[in-house]
């Protein structure tokens, strides 16, 4: 009936009226849905594990470290995965559409094989998915991100978001080499380091990164000499444009290392919306030192004047506009 529907009124519409086509079609999209089973005592388990976390205002590391195994079912496919409870804040894990990450066992699905799926809320709806659109829009690199329906045991959970995970299948999807990902946190920290530091072909990139990072927060190596000057200013203006300094915060910012031109670029994410926390993320020398150079700063004031025309965000909003009315309906 919906097909029918659907091809009746687009009839209808394109003989008698100029109304779009794309705005008609994003009323029927249905969204790609995620069957998840697992073995009743392992939800028990889990779901036992996030009232734990409730009561006691905090998910403990302790628990999302446990994992349990899960089948996963995407467009008629299976996929053997682990899964466990993921986050920071108490929003989640407050509702039933609490927060799970996802690592298939082979394989991957859209491209993905490890991802989160969180209740929308979580990241203000459409706000984070937008912004992950215009980090594209800006080629800087950008995590996956969907909406798409989730059954837990024969259980519809509703819609939710999957948010890609960092890895080697993001920076391939960014069309860049393979490289370090890093955590500017004191100490500087590397994804999957003790793997890193065992392989003879990536072992010296490794303390090559450690020792320059270190260099440029004491003030000895000047930040051109370490990050993407245009890619950074271009992120920057960015967040500014859209208010999510929260993004900087050294639990959500990521670094890539890119290999070939030996400079680290932003990788944004958990954009939410500012606080004057956040705002406070300046004051640090990762942003200060790149924030008192003038040639940064020329191009980050370049870039925000260029991302506040009308005619540049009138072109965003086109460019996604049939996605957007998609998700709205979700």
């Amino acid at each position: 009936i919906r097909g029918q529907f659907f091809i009746a009124i687009t009839d209808i519409l394109n003989a008698h009226y100029h109304i779009p086509i794309n705005y008609i079609r994003s009323w029927f999209s249905i969204p790609e849905k995620i069957t998840i089973d697992m073995k009743f005592k392992h939800l028990q388990r889990m779901t036992f594990n996030k009232e734990i976390a409730l009561k006691e205002e905090k998910i403990t590391e302790d628990k999302k470290a446990i994992t349990y195994p899960v089948n996963l079912t995407f467009n008629n496919k299976k996929y053997g995965a682990k899964i466990s409870l993921y986050g920071v804040n108490l929003d989640h894990v407050n509702s039933d559409q609490y927060s799970m990450r996802i690592k298939l066992k082979k394989g991957a699905i859209m491209g993905m094989r490890k991802f989160v799926l969180m209740n929308p809320k979580v990241r203000y709806g459409l706000y984070d998915w937008f912004i992950h659109k215009l980090m594209r829009f800006e080629d800087l690199i950008h995590l996956r991100y969907k909406f798409v329906g989730v059954s837990l045991n024969s259980e519809d959970k509703g819609i939710y978001i999957l948010e890609e995970l960092f890895g080697k299948e993001l920076i391939g999807n960014n069309r860049q080499r393979d490289g370090l990902i890093l955590i500017p946190k004191r100490p500087l920290k590397i994804y999957r380091e003790d793997k890193l530091l065992l392989d003879p072909s990536t072992v010296n990139s490794v303390y090559l990164i450690k020792k320059l990072f270190k260099s440029y927060r004491e003030g000895d190596l000047h930040p051109k000499q370490l990050f993407d000057y245009q890619k950074m200013s271009r992120f920057l203006a960015v967040v500014k444009l859209v208010g999510g300094e929260h993004s900087l915060i050294f639990d959500n910012i990521r670094f890539f290392f890119n290999p070939i031109t030996g400079r680290l670029e932003p990788i944004g994410r958990e954009f939410n919306i500012k606080t004057n926390i956040d705002l406070n993320i300046f004051q640090d020398e990762l942003y200060r030192h790149l924030l008192t150079d003038p040639e940064f700063v020329t191009l980050y004031v370049q870039n925000l004047l260029r991302l506040s025309q009308p005619e540049y965000l009138d072109n965003l909003f086109s460019k996604f506009d049939l996605e957007l009315r998609k998700n709205e309906r979700f």
